[in-house]
């Protein structure tokens, strides 16, 4: 029963009908599993999942997609730790650039957010937005990645979905 009001009540966020987080654009889908919930924003076509992760959105023929990652960590180790940890493993992209580090309301939480650039082989430069959450042993990661020329066209949308996830 709880399950389904926490279903209900971010659905009506999605919509804008709860006024938690800015109202986005056009009407969403609920995806959910036995721990999390997240709202994707119509547009966002759910594509094949790789291993680690637990789904996986893209939108304008894969210009930018939106996944969850998810892994098993330490009981009790705080949002700040796991983001402290997973972001040392990223300064080795090639063409790695911080952009900044801040928080967002996500999962009932403030949870730290990292903005950065890195390039393809291709010499591609790709902007990404990784929010990282931590609930007991459970930990995501809310990645947003599209090219840097593309960022601005997407990224109210990805906010909304990121404002959406909740731990059921």
């Amino acid at each position: 029963m709880r399950r389904m009001g926490v279903v209900c009540v971010l659905a009506l966020m999605v919509l804008g009908l709860v006024a938690t987080a800015p109202a986005p654009v056009g009407a969403a889908t609920v995806f959910s599993n036995d721990k999390v919930a997240v709202g994707i924003l119509d547009g966002w076509d759910k594509v094949e999942t790789p291993d680690g992760l637990i789904g996986q959105w893209c939108i304008d023929d894969c210009s930018a997609v939106f996944n969850i990652a998810y892994e098993r960590i330490p009981n009790g180790t705080s949002n700040v730790d796991y983001a402290t940890q997973s972001v040392d493993q990223l300064t080795g992209l090639p063409g790695y650039k911080e952009l900044r580090r801040d928080f967002v309301t996500s999962g009932d939480d403030q949870a730290p957010r990292l903005d950065y650039l890195f390039q393809q082989k291709d010499g591609t430069v790709l902007r990404a937005q990784q929010v990282f959450l931590t609930n007991g042993s459970d930990a995501y990661v809310l990645s947003f990645v599209t090219r840097l020329v593309d960022h601005q066209d997407y990224v109210d949308q990805v906010d909304a979905m990121v404002y959406s996830f909740t731990f059921l």
